[in-house]
């Protein structure tokens, strides 16, 4: 939590999207659509949009700044390992399995690339999936299942990864009473109907478009399939894993029902996380759904394998108890990492400042496509994330694309921009060396440090008109 106190009030971008969420808050505060056609002006970002629409009602009283939507991050994140907590102490009767299982999820902080405490959508969308499950979980009769209905449509209005997650659980509530399954999914799928007609109707058609078609239309990286499995899980999880598959053998042994429960999540969580990893553009942050699985089912082990030396003698169960110990310390020592690199230092804030200066120096219309925020905080306009525009650029929406590139090409033929900043020469701007040229790269000594989460990026170059005689 010490990393997180550090991280939650540092006035820059953590990392490279950030800045992008804070301009959506902020144009839902000024009364603007967040889902509309693209443009230099604006693009929208392929989420829905429950985490700006709660980030907005903060930043009102914040003010223009990440405090707003980190502050969301981290309530998410006590509420969260308040569930897991309190999860595995009703399914176990044992407080440290508990605890043991709050604190594997802390500890895969690193593993899912320090996003516990960022301003981007995912913590919030975890926090309502784990909120919906423990209803479905501990909350008996048709009130269980209204609510957790409603629950999860928020989780879906979140990030819409939901229903990946959900889609096995639907299964297994049919086949365990299929009237009250057939109640579940016949809430959540009027509730998300009515919101998608409803977002539709307001951005005329804008908002499917970026929720369902143009990421369905990113490729597919091919060696992410096996990679997920040999590399983001791999020996660093490989603990935990067996744990998880040892607890649910313990409920196929003497209850099925909530054996099937368990897989019907782990399918979801797992499968989600896979089929997110292996779209180009999903980075590990999308891993958090298996990681939270995987830390109610460690807690759940831990009792189930410490019931299976109850019959021991008294030295056999306390070889035991120091075996299951060792075990879970183990777990936790390889999936620590040094903390201090992820915290932005005195160096950071200075070289941010030092840029933030060189910025208000530069006479004329500046465009920074990775980093726009830096301009809004100086009173001038923001303009498209860049990140928004690759994500529809690399799909299968031609129509989409061809409105993104006309708008591009017709901004750098009128010279509209005094400046452009780029953090790479890898930029989704279409024929930008025809209309401009690079005049210089932005001298060290003012150059900001990288990000220190996510994609390791900052301004580089620096590119001005080309003038025709």
């Amino acid at each position: 939590m010490a990393i997180i106190s550090g991280r939650i009030s540092y006035p820059y971008e953590l990392e490279w999207m950030e800045g992008g969420s804070l301009e959506v808050s902020q144009r839902i505060l000024e009364g603007k659509d967040i889902y509309c056609e693209p443009s230099i002006e604006y693009i929208p970002f392929i989420y829905t949009p429950l985490y700006f629409y709660v980030s907005a009602v903060i930043m009102k009283i914040t003010g223009y700044s990440f405090l707003a939507c980190r502050f969301i991050s981290l309530l998410s994140l006590m509420g969260l390992l308040l569930i897991i907590q309190q999860w595995i102490k009703r399914e176990t009767r044992n407080p440290w399995t508990g605890l043991a299982g709050a604190a594997f999820f802390m500890v895969c902080y690193y593993v899912t690339g320090q996003w516990y405490d960022i301003a981007r959508v995912d913590m919030l969308f975890n926090f309502l999936l784990a909120s919906a499950y423990y209803q479905l979980r501990f909350r008996e009769g048709w009130k269980g299942i209204i609510i957790s209905a409603v629950i999860a449509w928020l989780a879906w209005f979140s990030k819409q990864t939901t229903l990946m997650v959900v889609a096995p659980m639907m299964v297994y509530l049919l086949l365990r009473d299929w009237k009250k399954g057939m109640g579940f999914i016949a809430l959540f799928i009027l509730l998300i109907s009515g919101t998608t007609f409803y977002m539709d109707y307001a951005s005329h058609g804008w908002f499917s478009r970026y929720v369902y078609k143009i990421p369905s239309g990113h490729p597919i990286l091919n060696n992410m399939i096996w990679e997920f499995w040999l590399k983001d899980i791999g020996l660093k999880l490989l603990i935990a894993l067996g744990l998880c598959v040892f607890g649910l053998l313990g409920y196929w042994k003497k209850e099925r029902v909530i054996f099937g429960y368990y897989l019907a999540f782990g399918l979801g969580a797992v499968g989600a996380s896979w089929a997110s990893r292996i779209h180009e553009g999903g980075d590990v942050n999308v891993l958090i759904p298996m990681i939270l699985w995987m830390a109610l089912l460690l807690g759940i082990s831990i009792h189930q394998l410490s019931a299976q030396f109850q019959d021991y003698p008294l030295y056999g169960r306390k070889y035991a108890a120091a075996f299951i110990f060792l075990l879970i310390i183990s777990q936790l020592i390889i999936l620590q990492r040094d903390p201090r690199k992820f915290i932005p230092d005195n160096d950071n804030y200075s070289r941010m400042k030092s840029f933030e200066s060189y910025l208000s120096g530069l006479k004329g219309t500046v465009y920074l496509p990775c980093h726009g925020y830096l301009m809004h905080k100086s009173g001038q306009p923001a303009y498209a994330n860049l990140v928004a525009g690759w994500d529809i650029l690399r799909s299968k929406d031609e129509d989409a694309k061809e409105i993104l590139i006309k708008s591009i090409r017709t901004c750098l033929e009128r010279h509209e921009f005094d400046w452009i900043i780029l953090d790479s020469n890898d930029i989704f701007f279409i024929d930008l060396k025809k209309y401009y040229k690079k005049e210089l790269e932005i001298p060290s000594a003012i150059q900001p440090a990288d990000t220190v989460t996510g994609y390791k990026s900052h301004p580089q170059y620096v590119y001005v008109p080309l003038r025709v005689p």
